[in-house]
Formats: C-alpha cells, structure tokens, sequence
C-alpha cells in the first residue's frame, strides 16, 4: 500500500513544465490531488509523515528514501500553496481559515498542521542524538533530508502559525526545551545551508509577536497603497492566549540564554546564530508599523502590541557573565588569525544587540526645523525650537521602555574593565597578530606598523555607547545621563598607563584615555574612529565629567596638539574636521558652564587657547558657508532665481550649526548675574549687626508662644 501511495505523489508532483502560470499550475495540481481520494485518510497521513521523517530515525542514507522524504516536501508545500490561494481567491473564506470544513478534501488541515510539527521536532530530537553519539566516534555526516524538514516546518508555520507555534510549547518549559533546543544544537554538527536555525528564528518571533514578518519593502508598500491595496502589517496572527503560554514556556527554558551560551561555547557559530538573535531580537522588541502618519495618540495606543511577558524573555540579554566571556574570548583570540573574523562577527552581535537596546540602529536622522529670515538682502537661518514627535528607536523600544537597557548597561558597566582590557587600546599584542598568518595578504598601498583592525573599532564604539548611554525609560522627551556618569567614574579608578611604553605590564588594565587620544593623533585617515571620538568627547561635555576632562584636556594636553594641528595651513591634516568639531564643542560647553568650573577656567587661562578664538570662528564659518564661498542662488532656501549675498553665519549657542554639535537651543549661555545676586543677598546677611539678629530670634520665640 505504501508503494501505491507513494507512486500517486510522484504522480500528483510530476506537474507541467514551469512555463505555465501560477494559475494553471495550482489547477493541475488540484486535479490530480482530487483524484487521489487515498491521500485524504489519516492512514495516509501518517504514512507521508513516515516517510518525510523517517530518514532521522535510521544509521544509513538509502537514496530512495531521501527521494521520498523530497517528494513528500514538495506534496506539502504545493497543497498548502493551494489552499492559499483557495483563501486569497475567497475573501470570507479567510476569516474561516481554522475551520476544518474549509480544507475538505485536502491533505493539510489545520488539526493535521500540529501533528505534522511535532513529528518534525521529534525527526530533530533523533537527529541531535545520533550526531551526539557519532561525533563520540567518527566525523559526522549531515544527512541530506534536514533541508526537506527545514522547508516543511517552515511552510506549515506560514500557514497555520498558531498550531506550530501551541505544538512547540505543550508541555510548558518541557515541551519547548524538546522542541526548540534540538533545533538550536544540531547547528553544531552541520552546514549553515542545512542548519534548522532559521526556522528557530522564525517560531520564536512569531510566537512572541503573534505576527509574520513583514517581506515588502517600504516603497513597494508605498506603491500599493497608491493602487489602492491595504497594506496591514500589524495583522496578528496568533492570539495572545496562546503568546502567553510560549513565551512563558520559551522563558522557563532559557530562550536568548542558550543562543549567547553557544556563541560563546564556539565564536565560530557567530555570524549565523548572532544573526538569527538580532533578527528575532529585533522583531520583538520593536512592534511593526506601516508606513502612515498617525497623527492621533490615542490611536498609535490602541495599535500598540500587547505585553505577554516578553520583556522578561529580552533580559535574558543582559547577562554580566555572558559578556565576560566574550571579552575573555577577545583577549584570548585577538592574537590568532585564524580566528580574528570569528572574533569580529562575535564582537558585531555583542555591539548591535546593545545598539539595538539604546535604539540607535533604529533611530531616523530628522531635518533640523530651521527658521529663514531675509534681512536687507542677506538670509539668516536660525534653528527652531524643538517639538517633541515621536522618536523611533526610543518610543517604539520595548527594551528601552521594560528597563532592559538599563539592565545591559549595568552589566556592561560591571564589565567595564575586562572590556578596556579587550580592546587592548596600547596594542600589546601587535606583535603576535597580522604576521603569524602565512595567508594575510599585504596590502599593495600605505601600511602602518601596527593595525587598527576591524574588532578594536568595534569594542571602541561599545565603549563610546556605554559612556554616552541615555536612559529613556522614564521619558522620551530627555534623556538620563546618570548611569553613563558612573561608567566614566569607574573608568577614572584605573590607573594611568606608564610614560614609557617598554614599562607597560601585558595583564594590567589601564585608563584607556591616554591612549585614544594617541589613536586619534596616530591614525588621522581613520574617520570611522573619528566619529566615535567626538561621541566621547561630547559625552564628557554635556555630563561636564570634570575628573576625565581634566585628564583628556589638560594633562595629556589635547586642547595644544589639537590647536596646533589646526593652525598647520601648508599641509593639511586629515583629523582638522574633527578636530575643529571638537574643538567647538569645547567652546559652546564652556560658555554654559560658570567661571569657577573647571573647563571655563582652564579655557580662559589657556594662552593659546585664547589666542586662538578668531581663528576658530573664522575656520568654523568658512565650512558652514553655503557653497564653499561661492554666492549661491536664492533659490536654494527661498524659491527665487536671483543670487544674494552669503549668509550671515551664527556659530555660537541656540544656533543650527551648535545643534547639529549635540548642544540644543536650551543650552543657554551662563548667566553671571545670578552669582552676583546671589553674593550680594550672602553679604547682606553676614554685614547684619549681631544685636539686631538676636532681636529676630527674640521676635520668632515670642510669636511661637503666642
């Protein structure tokens, strides 16, 4: 009998040439489907199961039975493939599509779709334990139908995600600990190609959100909407009874834990499994929006996606030891070629999943509003005052919103040292890197003695994240600083590096200041650092960290080399842009603080500081002239044809250019009257004679008794 069935599915498979329509194709298909009434019994059913699963249950490979499970794959997909298109075709069909009636005369319903999974995650269980026992032995060999069950999963989740998702998690914490954790494990023993690890992804994000992820992009969206199409990105899928029940059990057994263990276990599974974490971890905590202006909040509330508990399933991701080992894996492999873009695609998961905590991958760059007025033929543009909107990466974060964020930052913060250690800022082992590998190709061009190299510029923007985080739990509109305070107070404890460098001890860690100062200055064609650096320096700025100021500016003399620099007229340095930023940052930071501030009075003692102040300006306006100098149309700013004379350009506080430095128009200059009235009231009060004090006190007591 099974012989019978099986010559059917060839039979039913063996379809026209793929020349004909999706249309002709599905009607062909069901067709021969009807006529095979023996494919519409449970007996049957099980029998396909059998033999798209049986490969996992034996030693040996047989060819014939690899061709069956294949078959099989195929026979799933295209009914399924055509009961879509029964529902697309029958719109009041759609709302029925849990209803068995609807699927009558089909192989997959949605009471069988449970059925199917399970068996599937049962194929993986085997699968994992016959690779666990041979790789005791010999080397294993990936057997060649994990693709057919990869597919079949996930083609059955597409179309009944609610009984795929219910099927993994029966049971609890142990029915998806049996489910899901095969699914994680046997990425170890085979090919990313055959890896069931995108189709984990896949459960698990539409088991938290009750949503499928979205294919269009935003101008097909766009495109569709303009034809007149609905696009609902939002459409839940799976209620939020049966969210619940998964995130919970995926939250007792671990979740997000178990995929950073295994990055750890071996940083060569990296790209893959980090991959899939940030897709999935990225889906959750940010709920989709389609491309509309929702101008009513009480409406961007209602679409809001309903809490099932994933935020503690997200905190799963602000594991202290989980980073501790992954900056002892950096300092262990950094020195090893052959695992240095191991350790970079590790390092990329650990700096994106915080990028995507604070929301920075996720925030959009808005136009400053700016204000233009014309004045006697000349245009003066003036940035406007701010408007609180919605803050994509920051009001649609819940990671941000559920105090994960603050949770990862603290223990980045616990991990602060080991992190200066991994980034080896005074590259000690320089030495034992690039020329141990026999395959590093040299580069034809300019090369310096010791490299930079992608993974030190990772760590260094996680340590410019960390001591510029902002805490927006609280509030959207401005954004705590305190914690990053505590990131640089705790930095300030270590020591500072020795003056020579034959002193320096291999396992010691060091204050990192001195040295990125150095890296500034060492390595001026490296814009990607650049950028990072004024992050810092803006961040000891607007937190006025008088201690690492004081280190950053006068002792290790950043305030002379930069200006120095930035006089140089014959050849011109490569670090004069970010130089003259930081330089200005500076500047518009001290003209808010009070003269007894450390910055201002460091600034208005500093000779060449002073000295220096036209000529800043002077460098600062010239690049912020439109058109580098030339008169440029009117038209540009106000519609007209006519050129004018160049703007005037306001480089100080409450300005656009102060603005785009990270110094909003509430920076305001320091007002020094208020220390006037304010001695002049303590004065007052310490000239009063002592006679007339005591008859106040008299005064009170008697009106106390009174």
């Amino acid at each position: 009998m099974s012989e019978d069935l099986f010559e059917q599915l060839d039979r039913i498979i063996s379809l026209p040439s793929s020349t004909d329509t999706a249309v002709i194709r599905q009607s062909k298909f069901r067709e021969k489907a009807l006529d095979s009434k023996i494919l519409q019994d449970d007996v049957s059913f099980d029998m396909i199961i059998s033999g798209l699963t049986s490969p996992s249950q034996v030693d040996d490979d047989s060819n014939s039975m690899i061709k069956r499970s294949y078959r099989v794959m195929e026979y799933i997909s295209e009914d399924i493939i055509s009961s879509q298109e029964m529902l697309k075709s029958h719109s009041s069909l759609a709302k029925e599509k849990d209803n068995e009636a609807i699927y009558d005369g089909r192989l997959m319903k949605p009471s069988r779709a449970g059925l199917l999974a399970k068996e599937i995650f049962s194929a993986y269980r085997h699968l994992l334990k016959l690779y666990s026992d041979q790789s005791l032995t010999v080397d294993v060999v990936p057997k060649a139908h994990i693709p057919h069950l990869n597919k079949t999963l996930a083609t059955i989740l597409a179309a009944f995600p609610t009984h795929v998702v219910g099927a993994s998690c029966v049971g609890g914490q142990g029915g998806v600990e049996q489910s899901l954790q095969p699914m994680l494990q046997l990425h170890k023993y085979v090919e990313s190609s055959h890896s069931p690890i995108a189709t984990l992804a896949e459960i698990i994000s539409m088991g938290c959100t009750g949503r499928k992820k979205g294919t269009l992009s935003i101008q097909q969206q766009q495109q569709l909407a303009m034809m007149g199409q609905s696009v609902n990105l939002d459409e839940v899928l799976i209620s939020n009874g049966h969210r619940r029940k998964f995130v919970h059990g995926l939250t007792q057994w671990g979740g997000f834990k178990h995929f950073m263990q295994l990055i750890v276990e071996d940083i060569s599974y990296s790209d893959d499994i980090g991959e899939s974490l940030l897709a999935t971890v990225e889906f959750i905590s940010f709920p989709q929006q389609q491309q509309q202006q929702q101008n009513n909040q009480a409406q961007d509330a209602a679409r809001m996606e309903e809490s099932v508990g994933e935020e503690s399933l997200l905190a799963m991701l602000a594991s202290r030891e989980t980073y501790h080992k992954m900056f002892e894996c950096c300092v262990n492999f950094q020195t090893v070629a052959e695992k240095r873009t191991d350790v970079d695609a590790m390092t990329s998961v650990l700096l994106r999943l915080f990028e995507l905590a604070t929301g920075k991958t996720r925030k959009k760059m808005n136009p400053s509003s700016v204000d233009i007025s014309e004045d006697n033929g000349s245009v003066e543009c003036k940035v406007a005052e701010e408007v609180q909107v919605h803050q994509a990466g920051i009001d649609d974060n819940k990671l941000m919103k559920s105090g994960v964020a603050d949770k990862m930052h603290q223990a980045l913060n616990a991990e602060i040292c080991h992190l200066v250690r991994a980034i080896d800022i005074y590259m000690r082992g320089h030495n034992k890197s690039l020329e141990a590998s026999e395959s590093t190709v040299k580069h034809p061009g300019h090369q310096v003695e010791k490299p930079f190299t992608s993974n030190r510029h990772q760590l260094l923007t996680l340590f410019a994240d960390i001591v510029s985080y902002e805490s927006h739990r609280e509030s959207s509109n401005e954004g705590d600083r305190s914690s990053a305070v505590v990131s640089l107070d705790m930095i300030m404890h270590l020591p500072l590096p020795p003056a020579s460098e034959e002193e320096i001890e291999e396992d010691a860690i060091y204050n990192p200041w001195p040295g990125i100062i150095d890296l500034l200055f060492n390595y001026p064609e490296n814009n990607l650092f650049q950028f990072q650096f004024y992050r810092m320096l803006h961040s000891l700025c607007v937190t006025n960290h008088e201690s690492t100021l004081k280190l950053v500016v006068q002792k290790y003399k950043f305030l002379s080399k930069a200006i120095k620099i930035c006089k140089v007229k014959t050849s011109p340095a490569s670090t004069r842009g970010v130089l003259l930023r930081c330089l200005n940052a500076l500047r518009l930071h001290s003209q808010t603080l009070s003269p007894n501030s450390f910055l201002r009075h460091y600034l208005d003692s500093h000779d060449g500081w002073k000295d220096f102040q036209t000529e800043l300006k002077a460098m600062t306006i010239e690049q912020q002239k439109p058109g580098g100098g030339i008169a440029v149309p009117n038209g540009v700013l106000q519609g007209a044809a006519t050129a004018t004379p160049q703007a005037t350009i306001d480089v100080d506080l409450g300005s656009a250019f102060a603005a785009e430095l990270g110094f909003p128009p509430k920076c305001q200059i320091y007002d020094e009257t208020k220390d006037v009235n304010n001695g002049k009231k303590e004065k007052n009060e310490s000239n009063l004679p002592a006679a007339t004090t005591k008859k106040k006190k008299k005064k009170r007591k008697g009106k106390k008794k009174h």
